[in-house]
């Protein structure tokens, strides 16, 4: 009755010398049996549970470390499905470079898309894409590669974006979903203007030179 009870610590006794005897001695030899396995059990069970919380702060911490690292990056990464709808997937700097929040918003909105023609566009284009119509490599051609904010180099609040993308596979290696690195070119693209301005006055001031007497005369 106590077995039935789980209660193994007990042991029978029987001074008797018969089958009562034996009988008495496998019972104790199945509650050790099962006493040490039970001890075995919550033993691996509480081993088990400690194991999980290690394990579990082992993984915030690389997510944590990888997160910060991604985020130390000036460049903005964000990744979107094959409705063109970005996921929660993205770094601190997209808000910065985008001045969008781009979490469940369409890429149309996100780059700032608004022609009807433009938007169509785009929409074929992820079509061919997610459906490998062509090769990634000569598709991702026809997407937007380049943002640009103001009118103009010389406008104090112009920026300029260089967009790339890469593709994300599942287990069949058909692609998923599609990562899109945004890097801020603003400062290459304003040295690139004051250089071709530079070159501009610099061949002028030659052909002055060169041609003074003429200069002179249309002065």
């Amino acid at each position: 009755h106590e077995i039935a009870d789980g209660n193994f610590s007990s042991k029978v006794n029987i001074k008797t010398r018969d089958e009562f005897k034996i009988l008495g001695q496998t019972f104790n030899l199945m509650s050790s049996e099962i006493q040490g396995m039970i001890t075995e059990l919550e033993n691996y069970g509480k081993n088990l549970e400690s194991m999980v919380q290690q394990r579990t702060i082992e993984l915030k911490t690389a997510n944590d470390f990888m997160g910060l690292m991604i985020n130390s990056l000036n460049q903005g990464l964000l990744v979107f499905d094959k409705d063109l709808k970005c996921l929660p997937i993205y770094t601190n700097a997209c808000i910065q470079l985008f001045g969008v929040d781009p979490k469940n918003k369409y890429l149309t909105d996100v780059l700032v898309i608004n022609k009807k023609d433009d938007i169509a566009s785009l929409k074929q284009w992820g079509n061919i894409i997610f459906n490998e119509v062509l090769p990634f490599e000569s598709a991702v051609d026809l997407a937007p590669r380049k943002l640009s904010f103001g009118e103009s180099v010389a406008d104090a609040k112009f920026r300029e974006l260089k967009i790339d993308y890469f593709p994300m596979k599942d287990d069949f290696n058909k692609i998923s979903n599609i990562v899109l690195v945004a890097t801020d070119q603003t400062e290459e693209v304003r040295h690139l203007a004051e250089a071709e301005a530079s070159a501009e006055y610099v061949s002028m001031i030659l052909k002055i030179l060169n041609n003074k007497i003429q200069f002179h005369s249309f002065v």
